[in-house]
C-alpha cells in the first residue's frame, strides 16, 4: 500500500477505488501533525497514481481548527493541483468553516475543489465534467 511514517503510531490514510475516482480516508488523527503527515503523503500518493478525480474523507477528524491551520490545509490541498483534475472533500458540518478559507486558499493555487459534509452531494459534484 502505502509507506509509513517513521512512527508507527502515526496514522496513515486508506485508499479506495471508486467507480470514477479514488477516495482516500483520513484515519483518526492524535493532533494537527498527523493531519498534515497525512496529507502530505496523500500527495505523494497522488503524484504517482495521478487520480483525475478525488474524494477526501476527513470525517474522523473531530478537533477545532485556527484560520492559521485551515490555511495550511489549503496549501497542502493545492500541492495536488498538478495532480488531480477535481478534489471533493468530504468532512463533518461543524468542521466545515462557513467561508470554506482552507478550500478557498486550494482554489486560488489553481485546485479545483469543494467541501460538502454529505456524501452523495460531494460524490455528485465530483462527477459532473
Amino acid at each position: 500500500m502505502t509507506e509509513r511514517a517513521e512512527d508507527p503510531k502515526t496514522p496513515v490514510p486508506i485508499y479506495t477505488e471508486q467507480d470514477g475516482y479514488l477516495e482516500i480516508r483520513f484515519a483518526e488523527p492524535r493532533s494537527f501533525a498527523d493531519v498534515v503527515s497525512q496529507g502530505q503523503e496523500m500527495i505523494r500518493h497522488c503524484q504517482d497514481r495521478k487520480p483525475p478525480r478525488l474524494l477526501i474523507d476527513m470525517c474522523l477528524l473531530r478537533m477545532k481548527l485556527s484560520t492559521l491551520e485551515r490555511y495550511e490545509m489549503g496549501i497542502i490541498g493545492s500541492g495536488l493541483a498538478p495532480h488531480v483534475k477535481k478534489v471533493a472533500v468530504l468532512a463533518r458540518a461543524e468542521f466545515i468553516d462557513p467561508q470554506k478559507f482552507g478550500v478557498q486558499v486550494a482554489i486560488n493555487r489553481g485546485l479545483a475543489s469543494d467541501i460538502f459534509s454529505d456524501r452523495a452531494a460531494a460524490v455528485a459534484w465530483l462527477k459532473q465534467p
